[in-house]
Order: C-alpha cells, then structure tokens, then sequence
C-alpha cells in the first residue's frame, strides 16, 4: 500500500505541468473566471491558425486600414504566431506615406463626416467637437425629415444631442454620440442594438420643435467652415496614436476651444427640440460608448457598437477593451463577436472544469490517505482505568 501511495502522489506531481502546458488548463480558466471575456478572447487568438492573421491582415490593408494591420501583426507576434514577413513589411509604412494619405483622410472626414478609416474618423470626431459637424448634420438631416425627402434619423438625433449636451469652452459631454454617427455612417444601422437606440433616439425629437428651430434659422445661421489651413494646425496637434489608442474625449476637449461657433446658442437651440428627460435617456447609451473609447481608442469603440445587440454586449465588450486596450480593434476583426461569447467552446469548458475538479479530487484523495496513514503510525493514548 505504501508503494501505491508513493506512485500516486508522483503521478499526481507529474500530472501538474502536463496540465499547466495543455488547452485544458486555458479552458478551466474560463470556467473559473464566469466566462470571463478577456479570458474567452484571449483562449480563441492564442489558437488560431497564421492564415486567419494573415487573412485579416490582407484585408485591413485592402481597406487601406495601415494601423490596424500593424495591430493585428503586433498581436500574432505576442502570441508567437509564425507570420509571412513580405505580408508583415507592408504593414511598416513610411513617414511620409502616412502623413499624406493622414492629411487627405482627416479633411475627407471633418467636411463630410466619413469614418473609413482611423484619420477620417478622427476628422468626423474633431468637426463634432468644433460644433462644425452636428450643425452640419442636424441642419442636412432635419430639413431632408421636414420636406419629406430620404433622412438617417438617428444621424438627426445624435447630431441634435451632440449640440444640446455641448459646454461652451468643452465641447460635447462625450464623445459616444460622434462614434456612433460614424458607425452609422460605415456600417449602417441594420445591427439590432442601433435599431433599437434609433428608436428611442428619434422618438425623443419634438418635431414641430425641430420646424421652428430650422424654419427661424437658428442653426443653420451659427454654421461658420474653418479653412484648410485650420484644419492643417489641428491635425499636427493630435497626439501620436490618437485614432486608435488615445482616449478621444481628451484630444477632443483641447482642440473644442477653437471652435468659432456660439456654444452656448447652438445648446440653446438644439436642447428646445427634445422631448423632456429625452437627454439624459440616450446619453446613459452615448456616455457608455465614450467609456470604451477611453480604453479602446475610437475605432475600438466603434466596432463595439457595430457588434453588440443590447447594452449587455456593450458591457463584456468593455471587458474585452480593458484586456486588450489599444488593441481592441485588432482584437475585434479577428475575432468578431466570438470575443465575448461561449458558443463552441461551452462543452470544452464545461468538460475542463470537469477534469480541474476530478484534478484537485484526487489530489486530495492523496493527501487524506497520507495524513491517514502518518495519523496510524502514533499509538493512540491508553484511556485510564
């Protein structure tokens, strides 16, 4: 029996780094963790395959997305993927490549509010916060809804709201309303939690409100362009990174004081439009997208609300931007989704807290015949007679 126990307890010991080494051990950690979605995420890109990195990769640069493609070479490399390195040299882009394409991106974006790629969205994001953007939207948006003509009325709305939360000096309250103009813009409203907060939002618009603010001019009057040179100046400010892992509320509020449109007339006019409480109802949604932007960066948290379904997706996929930062939206063209969900991998789970828990069972099924077997080898005290 002795000997039974020793090679117990050394099966057992030996057992630990098989363990530790094997996807099992991963697998557990999710089960230990409640599903944890850093840990789901983190489980799926340590094993996919080098051709899903490269395929991601090939199509980051056929959009002409040079940063993220950069990203994802960044995450395959910290997880020893074994990449093509003619693929990984197109993601090294020179410095004057990338201020030209930048320049031109960042105009693009500031006039017309498009978001294809990370300087175009900063562009969008930066007109907002000039007030240039919201006037420019509110006023196309709203005059196409009142005479009858094709309108986004979520674009409307988020416009509006962007102009009725502004602080004279700082800018809009946060910058979740302008991620998700562009979401919208780029990848449409089709996703059921845009389906569901356009409902809500373009409910929360008074439309015979909306017809005196914009028949009386009062917004369409406060429109004043900046010119190119301007917008040269700002985009020079920016920080390094400020598309991807810059927090956009804080380059957003330092550049807001430029702005040479009336603040706090614009508030007056846009905030007469809202139904009453209206605001602060859609701001609960705008603030939680500008939380994830502070982590995710503004592409992050773009892809964020292009994903999710509900306010619940909204939150593990804040899990998932507190795991992996900067990253995020690298993380989230890999994976998609299937960052924050189970799905597949629930029987691995649940078969891998299985064997964690038989693991530790016997182990101490060891130990309590070890103790047993020291405990028989003291004679027991004699009771007096």
């Amino acid at each position: 029996m002795k000997v039974g126990r020793v090679i117990g307890v050394a099966l057992w010991t030996a057992s630990i780094p098989a363990f530790l080494a094997s996807p099992a051990y991963d697998a557990a950690k999710i089960a230990f963790t409640l599903a944890d979605p850093i840990q789901i995420a983190e489980y799926r890109l340590t094993r996919l395959s080098p051709e899903a990195y490269e395929a991601a990769i090939q199509q980051a640069l056929l959009e002409g997305d040079v940063e993220e493609a950069a990203q994802i070479v960044d995450i395959g490399v910290a997880r020893n993927i074994d990449l093509d390195a003619e693929l990984v040299a197109q993601t090294q882009e020179t410095i004057l490549g990338a201020t030209y394409r930048n320049a031109g991106s960042f105009i693009d974006g500031f006039f017309t509010g498009d978001a294809s790629d990370g300087y175009a969205l900063a562009g969008s994001i930066t007109s907002d916060y000039l007030l240039f953007g919201d006037l420019r939207d509110s006023v196309s948006e709203g005059t196409a809804a009142l005479t009858g003509n094709d309108y986004n009325g979520l674009i409307l709305a988020l416009s509006l709201f962007g102009l009725a939360t502004v602080v004279p000096g700082a800018g809009p309250v946060d910058v979740g309303a302008s991620l998700m103009k562009a979401t919208v813009r780029v990848a449409g409203s089709s996703g059921s939690f845009l389906q569901k907060f356009a409902r809500t939002a373009t409910g929360a618009i008074d439309q015979a409100a909306l017809r005196r603010v914009l028949s009386g001019n009062g917004l369409s009057s406060l429109m004043k362009r900046p010119s190119t040179s301007e917008l040269t100046q700002i985009l020079r400010s920016l920080p390094r990174g400020a598309t991807q892992g810059t927090d956009p509320n804080a380059w957003g509020r330092a550049i807001s004081k430029l702005s040479p449109i009336d603040a706090a007339a614009a508030r007056k006019a846009a905030s007469s439009v809202f139904r009453p409480g209206s605001v602060a109802e859609i701001g609960a949604i705008t603030t939680g997208v500008g939380k994830i932007a502070t982590t995710a960066g503004a592409r992050g948290a773009m892809k964020v609300v292009a994903l999710s379904d509900d306010v619940r997706d909204l939150r593990r996929f804040q899990r998932v931007a507190d795991g992996f930062k900067a990253r995020t939206p690298g993380v989230l063209r890999l994976l998609g989704k299937t960052a924050i969900l189970l799905g597949d991998l629930m029987w691995l789970v649940i078969s891998a807290a299985i064997t964690v828990l038989s693991w530790v069972a016997w182990g101490g099924w060891i130990l309590f015949r070890i103790l047993r077997s020291t405990v028989g080898l003291f004679p027991r005290p004699s009771l007096p007679v």
